[in-house]
């Protein structure tokens, strides 16, 4: 087992960097509030890896000076404290307070091996209750580790704990929500994902919304070449809007822009092989579209999503847009995808396609929904 520390601005961030260094299988055993030397806000986050591959061990092992904390296997953090910063010689008491905090975080590290978190036992039944309903809601484990240790080091256990766990979530689901996107005359705005995540009814409900509510021209543009059908589905769509439909673009075309007009875009599904996916990169870069949202369904579970979404980044989506809530209440997948790519959920659908309007998220009332204290992602 390999033990390590990461500290970052805040939580996101440095959990971004515990999934880089440590992969997926990372734990997160602790969650510290830190501040640095000009009194700013850092989060450090120490996390373990079980069964760290040989390169994982020769990497991690090592020493790095960007990270407050310091790599340890497990036996031997047991034998002897971890490693300790040299005294500032300019302040014998900085010197002290920074060999004390070395102390505290080794003794951090032995008493939280045991994984407090975990709902078998050890944590309080109120917090154990709190992460067994985070945990249903598909989120990733470290992310629910890190936002208990975030609620729990601002009171006790039993203190309102789940408002706590509440105002955390609200504070980090802001970070990684953007509550309205705006779209003006001539923007480019396409949608990637796999196959049946949704991608049409996204593109046609922002249509809807855009020309009905918004009273804005749109221009509907296909490049699925694959899906039978797809180019008569989308004039079914600007039939029933009004809106205008360019013609099949091939791969070497690019549609005409219209300056009074927003064009969206829909794609195939994405490919399962690399050298599609290169092609499609290669004619989203030809149209240079201003928004690309990055569809996924709700019904995915966290790691696949996280797994589709690393495929995804030769795309560069700058957005998130999630489908199919109405199917479940298990929202992790989301929240992970956006946690960890940065592309911010921007558009969410309830509803079957076809039926009903696309929101923008609300990072209280999601926190509410996944404490189950009220229901829905909008």
């Amino acid at each position: 087992m390999i033990i390590k520390s990461f500290t970052a601005e805040s939580a996101s961030a440095a959990l971004k960097t515990v999934r880089k260094e440590m992969g997926g299988n990372a734990v997160v055993l602790k969650t510290r509030q830190l501040t640095d030397r000009r009194g700013g806000p850092r989060v450090e986050i120490t996390a373990c890896l079980e069964n760290p591959t040989v390169a994982q061990a020769s990497v991690l092992s090592t020493p790095d000076a960007s990270q407050t904390g310091r790599p340890a296997l497990l036996e031997d953090s047991v034998r002897s404290a971890p490693p300790m910063e040299p005294a500032d010689t300019g302040s014998t008491e900085a010197g002290i307070y920074r060999r004390l905090d070395e102390l505290d975080r080794k003794l951090d590290w032995l008493v939280s091996v045991e994984r407090p978190f975990r709902s078998s036992g050890g944590a309080p039944e109120a917090v154990r209750k709190i992460h067994d309903r985070l945990h249903d809601a598909d989120l990733p484990e470290e992310f629910v580790s890190s936002v208990l240790g975030l609620a729990l080091s601002q009171g006790g256990a039993e203190d309102n704990i789940e408002d706590r766990v509440r105002s955390t979530l609200v504070e980090h689901l802001s970070s990684v929500m953007t509550p309205a996107v705006t779209f003006q005359p001539g923007d480019r705005v396409v949608f990637v994902g796999p196959a049946g995540s949704g991608k049409s009814s996204v593109m046609g409900k922002l249509a809807a919304r855009l020309v009905i509510q918004e009273k804005r021209k749109v221009s509907l543009v296909s490049l699925d070449d694959r899906k039978l059908g797809a180019y008569d589905e989308l004039c079914g769509y600007a039939e029933v809007l009004g809106a205008t439909v360019a013609e099949q673009v091939d791969s070497g075309g690019k549609p005409e822009p219209i300056s009074d007009a927003i064009q969206l875009i829909d794609t195939p599904g994405l490919a399962a092989d690399e050298e599609g996916r290169r092609v499609l990169a290669a004619r989203l870069d030809q149209i240079d579209p201003g928004y690309r949202f990055a569809v996924f369904s709700s019904l995915m579970r966290s790691r696949d999503a996280l797994t589709m979404a690393t495929l995804m980044e030769p795309l560069a989506p700058t957005h998130t847009a999630m489908t199919m809530l109405d199917l479940t209440d298990r929202i992790g997948s989301a929240l992970a995808v956006a946690d960890v790519t940065g592309w911010k959920i921007a558009l969410v659908s309830d509803s079957p396609g076809g039926i009903g309007d696309l929101k923008a998220p609300d990072p209280d009332r999601t926190a509410r929904a996944l404490l189950r204290t009220e229901v829905g992602l909008e």
